[in-house]
C-alpha cells in the first residue's frame, strides 16, 4: 500500500483557502490539533487533517449567502 499523500502548512492553507499564518495561530492556540512532524521538524498534515481544518474555517467563516434571483 503507497504512503499516503502528505502536505505542508502552505499548502494546507492555500487549499483551505486561508492564511498561513492563520493556520499556524490556529495551531499555536490549540485550536486545531498539532499534526506530527518530519525529520526536519516540519509539520505533515494528511487529508484527514485538511478535513478537519476546512470545517473549523467554515464555522468560523461560512460562505456568503447567495441572494435568490428569482422574480416574482
Amino acid at each position: 500500500m503507497p504512503p499516503a499523500k502528505t502536505y505542508t502548512t502552505p499548502q494546507v492553507a492555500k487549499l483551505v483557502g486561508i492564511h498561513q499564518r492563520t493556520l499556524i495561530r490556529w495551531l499555536e492556540d490549540g485550536k486545531i490539533a498539532e499534526p506530527p512532524r518530519n525529520r526536519s521538524n516540519r509539520r505533515v498534515f494528511t487529508d484527514d487533517d485538511i478535513e478537519t481544518i476546512r470545517s473549523f474555517a467554515t464555522r468560523l467563516y461560512p460562505p456568503p449567502r447567495r441572494k435568490d434571483r428569482t422574480r416574482t
